[in-house]
């Protein structure tokens, strides 16, 4: 396994300088930037598995850092490592997209669980994006399937991709495929609501 690349991002040098050591001296691999400018010059032509970033920095923020991130077109996990703590700050870090938030002063034994805890969150975020993005396309390609999970959701009050699943796991358990058992859950629905006019519920491309 190829050892963990973090960028930390702080005007700062001394505190920038000292993080990175330590985060090397623990298996890591650390490079410092010092200003926003020289994080974005990073980023863009190397790759990097994380981004610890000060919150507040002169000329631009930590905060206008995470943004430049997030329109990347593979961003990468970061998180916020600063000397303030108060509730604005902390709630706009977590807007801008960061996995948590951290106030220094802080040891560097104290980050590499952090370090770890931060990625495996966002594997588990692109996990459920990826997911999600796996039932739209099959719900625009099949409108039975659609269908079928507008049942679903309407008789158990699921989510569209929890009942998404569901009708998956059932087809695999059974060995057959999602089309043929959503055509047969939209005939007993017919079955059982015969007195009801119109079509099926389908799943709304849009809804959670």
């Amino acid at each position: 396994m190829s050892e963990l690349r973090i960028l930390v991002v702080d005007d700062d040098r001394l505190i920038a300088s000292t993080l990175c050591s330590g985060l090397c001296q623990h298996g890591l691999s650390a490079c410092a930037a010092n200003d926003v400018d020289e994080a974005k010059a990073l980023l863009s032509g190397d790759a990097f598995d994380l981004a610890i970033i000060d919150a507040r920095m002169p000329h631009q923020s930590g905060l206008q850092l995470a943004d430049w991130i997030s329109s990347m077109g593979t961003p990468i996990p970061f998180f916020f490592l600063s000397a303030y703590a108060d509730r604005e700050t902390v709630s706009l870090a977590v807007e801008h997209g960061a996995l948590t938030y951290l106030v220094k002063p802080v040891q560097v034994a104290q980050l590499i669980p952090v370090i770890h805890a931060a990625l495996a969150r966002a594997r588990e975020r692109a996990q459920l994006q990826e997911a999600s993005v796996r039932v739209e396309t099959t719900l625009r390609r099949n409108r039975e399937i659609s269908v079928a999970i507008g049942i679903l959701m309407a008789r158990t009050g699921v989510s569209r991709q929890e009942a998404f699943e569901r009708l998956r796991r059932h087809a695999r358990e059974q060995r057959r495929s999602m089309e043929e058992l959503a055509q047969e859950l939209i005939s007993s629905e017919a079955l059982l609501s015969p007195a009801r006019s119109g079509k099926p519920p389908e799943a709304e491309p849009g809804r959670k």
